[in-house]
């Protein structure tokens, strides 16, 4: 049988870019690591492990999201480029994890559009939060943007990510 529903393909046809932020579980997405990512080997890809929460344990993906493989097919099916929104605590093993295990899915014609996070102004995600805690006080020429600004943490990170990203995928 086909991977994908045909329904669902036909229903995207018109669209060029799809984002995936939802099926990545990225707002509050307890992600530090590539380690705790979902793989596509996983026996499930929605699934908490109890007494572990946010980490792996044997075959058990933590909070619904979609491994990076599969979004690779599904937008090379699709065909359209991904849109993918990395979690606000990923470190640089999982920029470097997930942009490579992408990458070495996606056609030759594909392009990856990359997002830090989702609403970092948003006070309901643990994002903004943790961007404001941890950003502002670590650049001096953001405190005080940070102090001022009513969206504490907003585009703090933002630079920081395109070094890592493009030296997995070129």
């Amino acid at each position: 049988p086909d991977r994908f529903h045909a329904d669902a393909l036909a229903g995207l046809g018109p669209y060029r870019v799809l984002r995936f932020m939802d099926l990545m579980a990225t707002n509050n997405a307890p992600w530090t690591d590539w380690c705790g990512y979902p793989r596509q080997d996983d026996a499930m890809w929605n699934g908490v492990s109890p007494g572990n929460p946010g980490g792996r344990l044997a075959g058990v993906s933590p909070a619904g999201a979609l491994p990076a493989e599969t979004i690779g097919d599904f937008a090379n099916t699709a065909n359209a480029d991904p849109w993918v929104t990395i979690p606000h605590m990923a470190d640089d093993s999982f920029v470097l994890g997930f942009a490579t295990a992408l990458a070495d899915r996606l056609g030759p014609s594909r392009r990856i559009w990359v997002e830090y996070t989702n609403e970092a102004w948003n006070g309901s995600f643990t994002q903004q939060t943790y961007i404001a805690r941890t950003w502002c006080s670590r650049y001096a020429d953001l405190a005080a943007g940070c102090a001022a600004d009513t969206v504490p943490g907003n585009g703090t990170i933002c630079d920081g990510f395109p070094t890592t990203w493009n030296q997995s995928c070129g």
